[in-house]
Formats: C-alpha cells, structure tokens, sequence
C-alpha cells in the first residue's frame, strides 16, 4: 500500500519522532511511505510556532527561526528513516494564491461558517486553533483575533488546494496525521475522505506517566476514537484487569496527583484535609456537595468546526442555568453545604494565560450567593483531589473529574448522558429536573462504594492502558515539567548551541531496529481498524477475585500517592478512611 504521511509540524520534535516511528514500522512491513512537509509555505503563523511559544504578533524573524529548524527536523527524519516525499511548497502555484486572496477578501465573521469548497467546511475547519487560543465561546472577534483566523484560514485554503492536487496525482491508499483536529490537518483529512482514503490519526497516549512514551493511532479524530472506546466497553466491563492494567492506571492518577503535568489542569495534591472546611467556612455537620464545572471553549471550539455534534434538549442549556439550579436547591438546606468548582483552563494556568468569556460570566454570578454556598476559585491553590476528601457527592457537567472521583469511590451525578467521554454508568443521571435531585438525593444517601473503584478502573485500564501503543523502547522520554538544576539548564544550552541537532540525531541513532508494536501498527492500518481495541489482544486472565487483590493493592498506592502518612490521614479523613479499610480489608 502507498501511505501518506501529512507532517507540516516537524519543529515539534515531541509529535514528529514518533510519528517517524509508526511511519518506519509501516515501511519495514512492506508500504511505500510518502512523506510530506510543509517547507515553509505556511509560515505567517502555524501549530509549530504557537507550540514554541511564539505569538501571532511576533516579528517574522521569530517565526523564520521555527521554519527553519522546522525543516532541518524534517530533514534529519528524511534521512535517518529512509523516507521519500515533498513539501507543500514544491507543489505550490502562483494561481492559488490569487483565489485565496479573493476568498480572504470576501470572509467576515457573519458569513465565515458558511465557506465550503468542494464539500470541506474550510470556514469552520479553520476557526479551530483561534477559538481554543483565545479561550471563546462566541464568534465575536476583536480585530486582532480576526487576523489570526484570516492568517488560519490562508493556511486551511493552501493545504486545499495543494491536498486536492496531491490525491489526483499520488492516489495514495491511507493518510496518517498527528493530531487530525488541527485546521490544516483536517482539511487533509476531509478530502482524503472525499478521495475514499481511509484516514488515521496519531496523538500522545492520556496516561501522564508515560505520555509521549505511547501513542493512540486510530481512525478519524479523537472524538471519534472516545466514540469508539465507549462501544468498546460493553465487551470489556465484563472482564476483570490484570494487574499490569491497573497498575499503569495508578501510575497515570499518581502522577496526575503531582501536579506537574501541562495537561493536568489542577495543582498538586497536598495530601491533608483538616483546614479546608473551615477555609470554604463549612459547618463540621454539613454534608458537602462540590460541583465541577466544566471548560466551556474547547467544547465550543469541537461543536463549531463539526467534530463534536451539539447536544439537543438538555435539561440545562448553560452551565450557568446548572450552578443556579444547584444554588436555588441548597438555600434554605442547613444540612448542605454546596461548593462551586470553576474549571482551572477558565483562568491564566499552566498552558494558556489567559480569562475565559465564560469565567467573566461565572464571576458575575458570584458575586452573591447564600451563606452555605462558596466558589473554589483556581487562585485558592486548592487541589481537586484535596476537596475530595471533604466531599461527600460531586457533581458534574463533562469534566474528566467525574471519572476521577468515580476512581475514588465517591458518587457522582450527571445531568446528561452525552456529554461525557466516559462511560456515564460510572455515575448517577438524571436527566430532568426532578429526576436530577432525586439522584442527588440518592447518591447522598449511598455514599462511597469500593465497587465503583472496581468499574472506573476497569474502564481507565482501556483509555490508559490498552488502546495505546507502546513506544518505549524508542523514546523513553516523558514531558513532565521539572526542573532542572541550574549548571544542568547552562550546560545544555550550551551543547545545542554548539551542535544544534543534537537531540534529534541522538533519538534517531538510539531508536529501535523495530518497534515491538510494529505488527499491531501494520494490522490496525492494513485491515482499516479502528483502534487496536479492535484487536483480539491476549491480556493474562485473571479472575474477580484475583482482580480484587490488585485493587487493594493499587488503592494502598493512591493513598500513598494522596496523603503523606494514610494511617494518620484516615484518623480525621472520612475518605482516607475507606480507602485504607477497603486496601487492608481480607
């Protein structure tokens, strides 16, 4: 088969080794592989330069350093791997600038959505990075935020009308692409669709322990492959976790606890309750309910370009409507105290720096509200996994927390079903009003159950475990942010100053003569799967029972990883205690 890989990102070395890998594993098994870059052409602003810290507004000099080092990466993978191929700007005409202008010219705000060409939603396609960026959840642009989408919407336009060229002439039989919702990536991906190629993305796997160490490769996009996982879970709920699977669960929440992660939005555990009661101002006899809420932008960002439908008919429209919902219930109830979770991404953090619209909204919203409710803003430095163990139901729109707390054996509720990317089973729903308090009632009066703990890792042990592909023996790296002693941060410096690739070429010398996944890689593109879930993967059978004893292991290695001394903890920490009772219990 002749597959192509579309790589305009070489410049971070992070996505483009790996995707080497998989592209070699690929070769190795027999496949032509037809690799292209970008060359420079789409060097007003891309992915690579926002991923290198460098802004829209930036001098062109700024953006030229990523161009060039991102070519020199491409060259580097070219050579070392053996790969054939092209850049975009080989296959760049001077007429389709001419048309992109015309089109740019034409654009507005009101009319954006609407631009199609050839069936491909390139209007909508390219609103992706600027509405995740600047943190959106409407389409009124300030000017500057205008010129970013046109600069987006240039680049969508280019990889059209190149892309197009290209599937006439190469008739290629697969395309692959790191991370298919990246604007220029999905225009590809949408006319390798419209062509009846089969198209398949790569992405970092979402176990934070060995993040950039594994890859999700599988179909579509990511939400497609959520999809996918969640049809998958009615075959794998049955089946008891080895414990190989639960520990690389434990091993991706320890360090989720750490806070060290760029992708884990909250700080890092603590590892004590007794002040924060009394810091939120909640009586010792209240029980508490916390309420995460959910970021609204990158729901908004995946529901405008197409990839995420809208869900129709919710209970509550806003998450507003939700939080004075919740707060209007709690009012004149003594016995509960509601606290209010805003969602870190909201507000200024470790990946973005910058004030949602939406917290601007939150903030008005609580500028007044009864004694019994209190706001957990980012700026109290209080971990999630903190309020855990003060809380005695969470409650959820679509944040990830569900799942966590789940983890932990606490009950949660959902107002919806679909949209969550977890299986909703792990929780309560109620999908009117009425129904929604009634469950909250009811998870209230159940409390915390160590069977919950036995789903939720069963459901973690496919997203964190099973689906990824291990690449491990070729990039041993993580990504964690740590930093690194002072004469070790110059000395560095130092050697890629003199010997600027040094890195690149290391990896490249060092990686493995064949990936041991190389043939699940192969399968999973040959036979058009779409993940390698759908492969009949032999995991050691273990029984319930057997499945039990591993539980109780990895909850003891929570308890450490939460509290700095459990059996101390569990004296005063009502969920300390159960998870100790429930790790020593025989």
């Amino acid at each position: 088969m002749k597959i192509l890989f579309f790589a305009p990102n070489s410049a971070i070395w992070g996505h483009a080794f790996p995707e080497a890998l998989i592209a070699e594993a690929l070769m190795q098994q027999g496949h032509e592989i037809v690799y292209i870059g970008c060359g420079g052409l789409l060097d007003d602003y891309c992915i690579s330069m926002s991923a290198h810290d460098i802004p829209f507004a930036a001098d062109r000099e700024k953006k030229q350093r990523i161009c060039r080092l991102c070519k020199k990466n491409k060259e580097i993978i070219c050579e070392q791997f053996g790969f054939a191929g092209f850049d975009l700007s080989d296959k760049y005409q001077a007429a389709d600038l001419n048309s992109i202008e015309e089109i740019i010219t034409s654009v507005t705000p009101e009319n954006c959505l609407e631009l199609t060409l050839n069936s491909v939603e390139v209007g909508k396609i390219a609103l992706y990075e600027i509405l995740l960026d600047s943190k959106k959840s409407n389409l009124d642009f300030s000017p500057s935020e205008w010129e970013r989408y046109k600069s987006s919407l240039k680049n969508a336009l280019l990889v059209f009308h190149i892309a197009q060229r290209m599937f006439n002439q190469i008739h290629p039989d697969r395309l692959v692409v790191y991370n298919a919702l990246y604007a220029v990536n999905r225009v590809f991906c949408r006319l390798a669709g419209l062509h009846g190629v089969p198209q398949y993305f790569l992405h970092a796997g979402g176990n934070l322990s060995k993040r950039i160490q594994t890859l999700i490769l599988a179909k579509h996009n990511t939400v497609e492959f959520y999809r996918h996982m969640l049809e998958k879970w009615k075959e794998f709920k049955e089946h008891p976790c080895p414990h190989v699977a639960l520990k690389a669960v434990t091993d991706h929440f320890l360090e989720v606890f750490k806070g060290r992660s760029a992708w884990a939005y909250s700080v890092a555990a603590k590892g004590s309750s007794s002040d924060l009661k009394s810091f939120f101002g909640i009586d010792s006899v209240q029980k508490v309910i916390c309420a995460t809420l959910s970021s609204y932008d990158e729901r908004f960002a995946a529901e405008t370009v197409g990839v995420l439908t809208r869900v129709e008919n919710l209970m509550f429209t806003k998450q507003v409507d939700w939080v004075k919902a919740l707060i209007e219930y709690v009012a004149d109830r003594n016995d509960l105290a509601l606290l209010i979770r805003v969602h870190p991404r909201e507000f200024p953090n470790k990946r973005e720096n910058m004030l949602s619209e939406h917290a601007k909204v939150l903030q008005e919203v609580f500028s007044k509200t009864p004694q019994n409710v209190r706001v957990n803003w980012p700026t109290d430095n209080i971990s999630l996994y903190d309020l855990a163990s003060i809380t005695d139901v969470f409650l959820n729109a679509w944040s990830s927390s569900g799942k966590e707390m789940a983890l932990l054996g606490i009950p949660v509720v959902l107002y919806s079903s679909e949209l969550v990317f977890y299986p909703s089973e792990l929780n309560y729903v109620g999908t009117t009003e009425k129904e929604y308090f009634l469950k909250l009632e009811e998870a209230l009066q159940a409390g915390w159950d160590s069977e919950r703990i036995r789903m939720t890792y069963r459901w973690c042990a496919m997203e964190y475990d099973y689906s990824l592909l291990d690449i491990g023996e070729s990039f041993a790296k993580n990504d964690l942010q740590q930093r690194l002693p002072f004469f070790s941060r110059k000395f560095n410096k130092l050697l890629t100053f003199l010997k600027p690739c040094r890195q690149q070429m290391s990896d490249c010398k060092n990686r493995s003569q064949r990936l041991m996944a190389a043939t699940n890689v192969n399968k999973i593109i040959h036979d058009q799967l779409h993940s390698i879930l759908d492969i009949e993967i032999q995991y050691p059978f273990v029984s319930e029972e057997e499945e039990t004893i591993g539980l109780k292991h990895e909850v003891h290695r929570l308890l450490c990883g939460l509290y700095s001394d459990p059996e101390a903890e569990a004296k005063s920490n009502a969920l300390a205690c159960k998870l100790l009772n429930f790790a020593n219990s025989k």
